[in-house]
């Protein structure tokens, strides 16, 4: 009995020993060194040299070019050419060759006075490219060049957009959105945009700052004021012209004629129409109530 005790501790040491030896190679191993020799196989100044020499040469954002030498490093990674340290500094020339060149070719492309959005856009999905491939989600040149392309993008949205006031007649309220209030809302808007710090990055724009001038855009916007309380005065009659007269709603439609008629003066767009159905708009005897 003591024999096999002695055999059943021998076992266990020796096991104990093997798998201390062998573990990787028995259950796998999930350790970047793996990955990794003691030293490198390539030169890595060299390599540094080529990833910044192609970046230099090249003109704007070049997604192939990013893509092929970030696949060359994988592949000489997993050929086992690599230091870890090696690895570590031929991946960070990529990156930081790549910011550079994406951050000078989005900053060139928006001052440039013959500006061109398609050298813009080139630009930009080099950022979306290293922000995604690289976690580069802190790197504050990268972050800037979000903030610069999404108020880019506002403005020209803004700028294209007819900023068309539409009236709406609420049934059930007897009011209507006010056009001084929502006039007011597109001036606030451009005021915004163009108060944006960064808006003085964008001078070269064609049509920013013109776009942006609330001058302008006021007298524009002035120029839908007829059109919508004539409209308004037009829904105001199309939604009674659908009601029997009662004393009540006769009431009603005088003080909505009132409240017009302050709103639209001294233009008296649309007052004409509604004074025209004012008149017509009466309890009918059979109704009336004493």
């Amino acid at each position: 009995m003591k024999i096999l005790k002695l055999s059943i501790l021998f076992l266990l040491l020796a096991g104990g020993i093997f798998l201390a030896l062998n573990w990787g190679k028995v259950f796998g191993s999930s350790d970047a060194d793996d990955w990794f020799v003691d030293e490198n196989m390539i030169d890595i100044q060299e390599k540094c040299d080529e990833i910044r020499a192609a970046w230099a040469e090249a003109q704007g954002w070049d997604e192939t070019l990013y893509q092929q030498q970030s696949d060359d490093i994988n592949q000489s990674k997993e050929m086992k050419l690599f230091s870890l340290d090696g690895y570590n500094t031929v991946k960070n020339c990529l990156i930081e060759s790549a910011t550079n060149k994406v951050y000078d070719s989005f900053m060139a492309a928006l001052h440039d006075k013959n500006f061109s959005d398609a050298k813009l856009q080139n630009s930009y999905k080099g950022v979306k490219t290293l922000k995604a491939k690289e976690s580069l989600s802190s790197e504050s040149r990268l972050n800037k060049l979000d903030q610069l392309y999404a108020l880019y993008t506002n403005i020209k949205n803004f700028i294209n957009s007819p900023h068309t006031i539409s009236p709406h007649f609420d049934k059930n309220t007897a009011s209507w959105n006010s056009f001084a209030a929502a006039q007011k809302q597109v001036l606030d808007q451009a005021s915004a945009l163009r108060g944006n710090p960064l808006f003085s990055e964008m001078s070269n724009v064609p049509g920013f700052s013109a776009g942006l001038d609330v001058k302008t855009l006021q007298g524009k916007l002035s120029q839908q004021k007829r059109s919508f309380y004539e409209t308004l005065s037009n829904q105001i009659v199309a939604h009674f012209s659908s009601l029997e007269a009662t004393q009540d709603r006769v009431n009603l439609f005088a003080q909505i004629y009132n409240n017009f008629g302050s709103q639209v003066y001294p233009d008296n767009y649309g007052v004409s129409n509604l004074a025209a159905f004012k008149v017509s708009y009466k309890v009918a005897e059979d109704n009336e109530t004493y």
